[in-house]
């Protein structure tokens, strides 16, 4: 019963009184369990933050923070439920408390954070902590901050840096951390294709050439020249095998069989013709070729069905799965947010309303993130008209099926909405909310308004000669004191 437990806990904030950690941290355990309760939770725990940051005058009543300052477990635990539930706004809201509060953070809470930078899409701040984090090497440390290294290989592939992501990959083989074999094929994928399809093969090669070279476990080779030649990729799969023959890194000679066959299949005799040529080199270098005078391309052949190398299923399936789903224009998008958001955070908007504007005339879809970033930019700064404009516009685009529908921005978009007193614009969010059957947080929104709006028209019927505006605003109030329930 989530709602009516925040219930609880709003009225005992009311009071400027801090509930008791233990009893909050019990109760938040069970409510982040649901989404509406993990959305309450949240606001619970920013109210709680805001209402005692909001207490402090000088620095002498910090002390007043102690409780809640030394709950970093309380901070983790809701952090994670806005993540898992795609939150946000919240989970930047909460982060951006835990600074101001003084929370000291935990292994746990960079592991959190680094999935908060992932979905922000926030690569630089990951890297800013890979320099931090990078010296700790204690085995019981090292495992959570696997889920921070998954996050920065994620967002070079999102970002189609694909040198990032092979130097990241080395770098930790090249450090044992285990955690480097938390990467999994879909990873190895993501790196082939990405490489394919930025015409860096050579990267790719380079990446294998220095597991190999530095004898690290990592992906093998023949795997990855065996995979592209089943895909189709024969031109990639030739130029990687020239790069290890030139670094002197053997390969088996079924692997080369794989390759011509693959030629012979397509019907390109000039490439038979060349390839055959490799092949008789490489057949120099046999020890069957030495034994035997009359050794031949057939007798290479028959041997090299016994060095065939194993198909690789999973990288296969993983390979195909990622060339239906690349997309280059992803990286454009998340390299315009990027942007956006520094400049929004540096409280920049026209710089970051220009850098929306390129992104526009370049053909490049805003998605969910680029509204909420401008959103929590013109929060930040009060410009509340410009609000109601941006509601228009994503309103058409949800419309139009360009927009997912996100429950985080929209409770964002009602607060700001409702501090300005747009009351027709709340009413149609709470409307939109409420045709998606997304929760709304009356007890929240009917706080705010009390607080800002409380004897607005409070005698609706005092206006004897009203125009068809003030008409309208009036009848806006009332359906919105009726939805809240304020008499």
């Amino acid at each position: 019963m989530p709602v009516p437990a925040s219930t609880v806990l709003r009225i005992v904030l009311e009071s400027s009184k801090l509930s008791d950690v233990d009893m909050l941290a019990m109760v938040f355990l069970h409510m982040v369990k649901s989404q509406v309760g993990s959305y309450l939770a949240a606001d619970v725990l920013c109210e709680t933050c805001e209402c005692f940051l909001d207490q402090i005058q000088d620095r002498r009543q910090l002390k007043k923070l102690d409780p809640i300052k030394n709950s970093v477990t309380l901070f983790n635990m809701v952090l994670k439920s806005c993540v898992d539930f795609k939150c946000m706004i919240k989970a930047q809201r909460i982060m951006e408390l835990m600074s101001l509060v003084g929370v000291v953070a935990d292994v746990n809470s960079v592991a959190i954070a680094s999935l908060v930078f992932e979905m922000v899409g926030q690569r630089d701040e990951l890297a800013n902590m890979k320099r931090r984090i990078g010296s700790f090497t204690s085995f019981p440390f090292i495992q959570h901050y696997g889920h921070f290294y998954e996050s920065l290989l994620s967002l070079h592939f999102k970002y189609n840096d694909m040198d990032a992501a092979a130097q990241l990959w080395v770098d930790l083989y090249q450090q044992q951390k285990p955690c480097a074999s938390l990467f999994s094929n879909k990873a190895l994928a993501k790196l082939i294709v990405g490489c394919l399809k930025a015409s860096k093969v050579h990267s790719l090669s380079s990446f294998l050439i220095t597991l190999h070279k530095e004898d690290l476990k990592g992906p093998s080779h023949s795997d990855v020249i065996s995979a592209c030649i089943q895909m189709g990729w024969l031109h990639a799969a030739h130029d990687i095998l020239d790069d290890l023959e030139l670094a002197e890194i053997p390969v088996p000679i079924g692997t080369y069989m794989s390759l011509l066959r693959a030629y012979e299949k397509e019907t390109k005799p000039e490439e038979v013709n060349r390839f055959l040529q490799q092949i008789q080199k490489k057949a120099y270098t046999m020890a069957d070729f030495h034994s035997n005078p009359s050794f031949t391309i057939k007798d290479v052949a028959k041997i090299a069905k016994d060095e065939m190398p194993l198909r690789n299923s999973s990288l296969l399936s993983s390979l195909v799965e990622e060339r239906e789903h690349y997309s280059s224009r992803e990286r454009l998008t998340f390299e315009f947010n990027n942007s956006i958001l520094f400049f929004c955070k540096a409280n920049m908007m026209d710089d970051a309303l220009s850098t929306y504007k390129r992104m526009r005339e370049q053909n490049v879809r805003p998605s969910l993130h680029t509204f909420c970033h401008i959103l929590c930019g013109y929060s930040s700064l009060g410009m509340h008209r410009e609000i109601s404009m941006l509601w228009g516009e994503i309103k058409r685009r949800l419309e139009y099926g360009e927009l997912a529908v996100d429950r985080d921005l929209l409770d964002c978009l009602i607060l700001n909405l409702l501090k300005a007193g747009y009351f027709a614009r709340v009413m149609e969010v709470l409307s939109y909310m409420s045709n998606h059957k997304m929760y709304c947080d009356k007890w929240k929104y009917r706080q705010v308004f009390l607080k800002l709006h409380k004897n607005l028209y409070r005698n609706l019927n005092s206006l004897h000669e009203k125009t068809e505006e003030q008409s309208k605003r009036i009848e806006d109030v009332r359906a919105f004191r009726s939805w809240a329930g304020v008499k």
